[in-house]
């Protein structure tokens, strides 16, 4: 199993149910150490029910904040998002992470889309000049991945979280040609089922459901 004893944190990234939902279950399976939020106060009957089972658990809430670090044993997660006030589209107010491990750097974009990427842009808080893995923002939507961001930022690898056939047709074309424009090797786990990647800090290792290993 990957988790075999309490979690030291859980990122929820924003309040939206496709971010939270399942974080109800881990929390009652689970004890869970810290929460990490937006700051956003949802009404909506699933944001409700997390919050529940956080305090249940007896969790304690942490509001994230750029500049902020999140510390996990070893690991060293810096906050690029949300800043202060919250932006009016909770996407937008999504807990943005950048993780560097020995020399590589993961770029976690939870639903954040274009304008959160030119104000990442516009502050210079990323992990310039590029990072190795993005999780892809917004499931790879056109409201995401703008070229000037993934310019900056030109990851080796991109991985996009979607069920296949789904509704909002994630991840859309015009992403996929951003992506593949700057060179970026591209998972999805709607083609590829779960993807996992494995880092000494030195290379990586991607191992897929459907799809043979990959080492860099």
């Amino acid at each position: 199993p990957y988790v075999d004893g309490p979690i030291e944190a859980v990122i929820a990234t924003h309040s939206h149910t496709d971010h939270i939902g399942g974080l109800i279950d881990v929390l009652s399976r689970y004890k869970v150490d810290n929460v990490w939020v937006d700051g956003e106060n949802a009404t909506t009957a699933t944001f409700k029910a997390f919050m529940n089972a956080v305090y249940a658990d007896g969790a304690t809430v942490h509001q994230a904040e750029r500049g902020d670090t999140i510390q996990v044993g070893n690991l060293t997660f810096t906050v690029l998002n949300p800043g202060i006030p919250l932006a009016p589209d909770p996407n937008n107010d999504s807990v943005v992470l950048n993780l560097r491990y020995g020399d590589t750097d993961f770029l976690f974009m939870g639903d954040a889309e274009n304008e959160t990427e030119a104000q990442l842009l516009a502050q210079s808080v990323l992990p310039i000049p590029k990072v190795d893995i993005l999780k892809v923002g917004h499931h790879g939507s056109r409201t995401a991945s703008s070229p000037a961001f993934l310019a900056v930022i030109k990851p080796e690898v991109a991985v996009y979280s979607a069920v296949l056939g789904n509704a909002y047709g994630h991840p859309h074309r015009q992403t996929i040609i951003n992506l593949s424009k700057i060179g970026a090797k591209i998972y999805g786990t709607d083609v590829d089922g779960t993807i996992v990647i494995t880092t000494d800090g030195k290379g990586y290792s991607i191992t897929t459901e459907k799809q043979a290993p990959t080492i860099k």
